[in-house]
């Protein structure tokens, strides 16, 4: 058999396990790890804007991996995006070029070793496959031809899928993945620091990703909080001497709506968030963030690696224990 045939034949046993459609990422990605060379595999999609929608992935510490990742704003599986090209990346390579992802990844999973491959055909420039190793298995035991044959199968997979059972306004079913719900928690923070503190989209973002990098934590969680209104928005505010106003927003920025326009061009319901996040309140007087946080401020970069200005203290990595 064929590695593609192996990789049908594992989709049709967990067809049966995990039978779900709006699980088919997760199907995919943990049929990837098992046909491969590799000891784990996500999907994720990147709509618009750098913002990444994880949809499934083969288990925890490959989830892991993708949440670091796009909380410091860098990575093999961000840059095989960004670069439209395949990104082959060992743990020397990891460090030397992704050093903030590197930080993330050593400290809290035991991957040493990312293949991110973008899809093509209709998921050309918004999906990307990512493939996971852990030593003693190495990047090189995969080869690349093999890699993109079933990154060509996953395409075709969701192409099949959502034929089935494409849905007349929502887009393909499998959007509803859990992982995705979880992300889209991230976005709902975003529109509590437009509102809440009257920042724009970018810098909202940026914030929120210092902020968690600074605190060693991952944007997932820190979203949570702020929606669960565990962490006051007056702990991430600036003091910038007068208070901002709230940004004029479009209806796709604008989380308060009951429906939102899909970064893949669909209506979908959106869940609103608490009413104490839509009302204006200034930072209470000497409240400043950490110096990660206040550099994000000071630049318009998206990741971590460069608005963190020199001398700030960087979370030491704690080498997680491999297997």
């Amino acid at each position: 058999m064929t590695v593609v045939e192996d990789l049908r034949a594992v989709l049709a046993d967990l067809a049966v396990e995990v039978p779900e459609p709006e699980l088919l990422p997760e199907r995919l990605a943990r049929a990837c790890a098992r046909v491969l060379p590799v000891d784990g595999a996500g999907i994720g999609l990147f709509p618009a804007g750098g913002r990444r929608l994880p949809l499934g992935a083969s288990d925890p510490a490959a989830a892991a991996a993708e949440r670091l990742q796009f909380t410091v704003g860098a990575g093999p599986c961000l840059s095989a995006h960004a670069e439209g090209s395949p990104q082959v990346a060992d743990e020397a390579s990891i460090r030397s070029r992704w050093p903030a992802s590197y930080d993330a990844l050593v400290t809290n999973t035991p991957i040493r070793g990312v293949i991110s491959l973008p899809l093509e055909d209709e998921l050309r420039g918004l999906g990307v496959l990512d493939l996971y190793t852990v030593p003693p298995t190495d990047v090189g035991a995969l080869g690349l031809a093999e890699a993109l044959e079933i990154g060509a199968e996953v395409t075709a997979t969701f192409r099949t899928h959502d034929r089935a059972t494409r849905r007349l306004v929502d887009g393909p079913v499998w959007l509803d993945a859990p992982a995705a719900e979880r992300r889209s928690v991230v976005w709902q923070a975003m529109g509590c620091l437009n509102s809440g503190l009257g920042l724009d989209s970018t810098d909202a973002l940026s914030l929120l990703r210092a902020h968690a990098f600074a605190n060693g934590g991952d944007l997932d969680d820190l979203a949570r909080r702020i929606i669960d209104g565990e962490l006051p928005l007056e702990s991430l505010a600036l003091d910038r001497g007068s208070e901002p106003q709230p940004p004029s927003r479009s209806p796709r920025d604008d989380p308060r709506s009951s429906t939102w326009v899909s970064p893949l061009g669909s209506a979908r319901s959106r869940p609103t968030c608490v009413g104490w996040a839509w009302t204006w309140r200034p930072p209470h007087a000497g409240v400043r963030p950490t110096t990660a946080c206040r550099a994000s401020m000071d630049s318009s970069s998206d990741s971590v690696a460069e608005v963190i200005r020199p001398g700030a203290v960087r979370p030491e990595p704690r080498h997680a224990q491999q297997p």
